[in-house]
Order: structure tokens, then C-alpha cells, then sequence
């Protein structure tokens, strides 16, 4: 990796860093230390919250990094179980002390709402968290990012229904409310009519292909979304049986199909499956 930089370095003073588990990268700290000795400027897109130190934080805005992100996805304990997801709150706010410490001037929190089990105490506890981050936080900018949770395909919650966009509407009403006024955040929220529209694309049949071509064609997607057959509603609100064929399904990615099932309704139930190692195995099928 330190070539490949190096390299890049003769072209640009500006790296970004992209993966799926960068923050987990053993050599991070190594590289960001190598990019700073070269006079560059790194990028990285996503933290996880549990995995940025002090000295990390330091190197980051040594190197140039104007922005971290970290992705709480959701604004209460209970609900992160939901999702397998088992930081605190505290873990959050330390994080968020230690950016803040190490002098940078802006930080981006990723939310989720919407996702299954969501009640109005978790959307009030996403609200009290990002004020609790803004005592943190105080001498710089806090962008609150919130996107509506949209059920894929291949993971546990396709069997999910998509939350009610007038549902979703409310919710974002009472978080704008409470945190759109304060002084040095600002909120950044994606539209629960897309993600509608995003979950009829991510969980249509095969009739979503004539609609997709009819749009591209340059038709009104609303006029084409009110003739699909079976009605969008179908796929993206209806509950669906653990035996349900789904368009995909012919896909193997190796999961077996019992075990997301499973997973599903140990979300559901805010009940963690821990990784697998070298003595542990979920018995997700890959590994035949």
C-alpha cells in the first residue's frame, strides 16, 4: 500500500482511502503517518465509531482531513442491537470528544430511521444524542446526515416491510424541530418519497423492469408507479412468509436463506450475533 501511495503521490497531493472496513485496517495508523511524512492529503470515507483512538485522531487532522464521519445509524442502544450494531452511547460521545480534542472542525453523523422495531422513544433518543454531541463538540460544525431505511435484498431484513412514508414524515418533522435552530448543526435529510421509490427498485419484480424502462424513456414515474402490477405497495409494505420466493432468490451468494431468516428474527428481538473467528461460526452457509 505504501508504493501504490508513493506512487500516487508523484501525481496528487490528495488520497482517498475507500473500503468497506477501512477504520479496521491494521496499518491505518501506519499510512496516515506515511501520507503526513509525504506532505498529503488523505481522505477516508466512513469511521466506525469503536475504532478511532487518540493518536488516530490526530494523524487524521495531520493529514489533512477536514471531515470525520462516524455512523451512530441509530439513536438508541436498543435500536443499534436491532441492527447488530453494539456501541453505546458513551462510546459515541467519546468518540466525538476525541475528534474534537484532537482539533478538527467538523464531524458528519450517519442515522438510519425507519428501521424495524423504530418507536418515537428512539427517535427521541436520537434527538437527545446529537445534543449531547453538541456539548461535545462545541467550536466547530456538526452535520446530522439522515436517510430512511430501505430493506435489500441478500440480508436479513428483506422481509421487512419499508416504514410508511407519511410515518417517516413525522418523524423527521419532530427532529427538525428539536435540532435545525441550534447553532452549529446543520441537517442533512433524504427525502422518504426516494427511498420509496428506492425500496419498489430494491425489492420489485421483474414488472419493476417495464417500469424502469418507461422512466427512462422519459415518462412520469408517478403515472407509471400508479399502473405497475402488482401496485408498489405490494412489494414494499406488504409483510412477507419466511417461504416467500423472492425475485432474487436465484442469485446464490453462498448465505443460506434459513440463516438470514433467523438473523431476522434475532433483530427483531435486539439479540447481537457476535463475528466469526477462528473458534466461532454463525453458520451463515459460506464457509461449505
Amino acid at each position: 500500500l505504501k508504493t501504490g501511495m508513493a506512487d500516487a503521490f508523484k501525481v496528487t497531493n490528495k488520497i482517498g482511502l475507500l473500503g468497506t472496513a477501512v477504520s479496521e485496517h491494521p496499518s491505518l495508523c501506519n499510512l496516515l503517518d506515511f501520507g503526513i511524512k509525504k506532505s498529503g492529503n488523505l481522505s477516508i470515507s466512513s469511521m466506525r465509531v469503536d475504532t478511532i483512538k487518540k493518536d488516530m485522531a490526530g494523524l487524521l487532522k495531520n493529514c489533512g482531513y477536514k471531515t470525520i464521519t462516524i455512523a451512530p445509524e441509530a439513536g438508541s442502544e436498543r435500536l443499534r442491537r436491532v441492527i447488530n450494531k453494539t456501541y453505546t452511547d458513551e462510546e459515541i460521545l467519546d468518540t466525538v470528544g476525541l475528534i474534537s480534542e484532537a482539533g478538527m472542525k467538523r464531524i458528519k453523523l450517519y442515522y438510519m430511521i425507519g428501521l424495524p422495531t423504530e418507536e418515537e422513544e428512539d427517535i427521541d433518543a436520537l434527538i437527545e444524542l446529537n445534543l449531547r454531541v453538541k456539548k461535545r463538540f462545541t467550536k466547530g460544525l456538526i452535520t446530522v446526515k439522515i436517510t430512511p431505511f430501505v430493506p435489500k435484498p441478500g440480508t436479513p431484513f428483506q422481509w421487512h416491510p419499508y416504514t410508511e412514508v407519511k410515518v417517516l414524515k413525522k418523524r423527521i418533522v419532530r427532529i427538525k424541530r428539536a435540532l435545525q435552530e441550534i447553532n452549529g448543526v446543520k441537517l442533512n435529510i433524504s427525502s422518504p418519497q426516494k427511498a420509496y421509490i428506492q425500496s419498489i427498485l430494491s425489492l420489485g419484480g421483474r414488472q419493476v423492469l417495464d417500469a424502469i424502462i418507461k422512466v427512462s424513456g422519459g415518462a412520469d414515474i408517478k403515472k407509471v408507479l400508479k399502473s405497475l402490477s402488482p401496485e408498489p405497495d405490494f412489494y414494499v409494505h406488504r409483510k412477507k412468509r419466511m417461504d416467500e420466493v423472492f425475485p432474487w432468490d436465484f442469485i446464490d451468494n453462498g448465505i443460506s436463506k434459513e440463516y438470514l431468516y433467523r438473523e431476522y428474527q434475532k433483530g427483531l428481538k435486539g439479540i447481537i450475533t457476535a463475528p466469526c473467528g477462528s473458534e466461532r461460526c454463525s453458520a451463515c452457509g459460506i464457509c461449505r
